[in-house]
């Protein structure tokens, strides 16, 4: 059963249509990256599925299955005087979930940062809490739009790694609005892809799959990589 589902939905915005007769679906642990040129609706379509689920009454066009989910935007919204630690512990994250994770804070490389004020953090740095902390929540779904675009390569691909494998583990679906190469590939399940002509099409990641980050490194540096993309792209 779909955690979310749009049936001939209609993205329109201030009487201006940006997205059109959307038929998309998500499951329990399913990744779905969501990408196309910038401006078409992908940040917009994200923010009002997360508030048609805040609402608890969908939308027309949009159906939800009970379930939690939660929303990670571009824009923050933990208080800048918090420490990182505060931040968690104003989310109901106290020192026991914290433990759970210990694997997780070691791949997103956060241990130093929790005793920092949030204001003194890097872009990088807060990406990483604010992922880590949604997942402490335990939701079903996850709403983020263009995680890790802050990181270096290796630290990116170690995180995207934890993401993934904390997604299969628990059966968490997680709906990611994103133009990084690396986390469309390596990270979906499906694939997404806005138009300029308003439609999205649906793409199932069936380049890359089980691999692990070595072999990925290797195919990212390769020819292979850019015929991927290409082929997600166009076809």
């Amino acid at each position: 059963m779909s955690l979310i589902e749009l049936t001939n939905y209609n993205l329109v915005i201030e009487n201006t249509s940006l997205l059109e007769n959307l038929n998309l679906s998500i499951s329990p642990g399913e990744t779905v990256c969501f990408t196309g040129p910038s401006g078409v609706g992908k940040s917009t379509l994200l923010r009002n599925l997360a508030n048609a689920k805040a609402f608890s009454e969908g939308g027309l066009g949009i159906t939800f299955t009970e379930h939690k989910c939660d929303f990670l935007g571009q824009t923050e919204n933990i208080f800048p005087w918090y420490t990182a630690r505060q931040s968690l512990t104003s989310l109901g994250i106290n020192e026991q979930s914290l433990s759970k994770y210990n694997d997780l804070v070691e791949e997103f490389e956060i241990a130093a940062l929790f005793d920092k004020n949030y204001s003194m953090l890097s872009g990088g740095e807060k990406q990483r809490i604010s992922v880590f902390s949604s997942l402490c929540l335990e939701p079903d779904l996850i709403l983020i739009d263009e995680p890790f675009s802050a990181l270096d390569v290796p630290l990116k691909l170690k995180c995207i790694r934890g993401l993934k494998q904390i997604s299969k583990d628990r059966e968490l679906a997680l709906l990611i609005v994103s133009h990084d190469l690396d986390i469309i590939t390596y990270l979906s399940d499906y694939i997404w892809i806005a138009k300029q002509d308003k439609t999205v099409s649906v793409h199932k990641n069936d380049y890359i799959c089980g691999i692990d980050t070595d072999e990925f490194l290797e195919l990212r540096s390769s020819g292979i990589y850019k015929n991927i993309i290409a082929a997600i792209s166009h076809r």
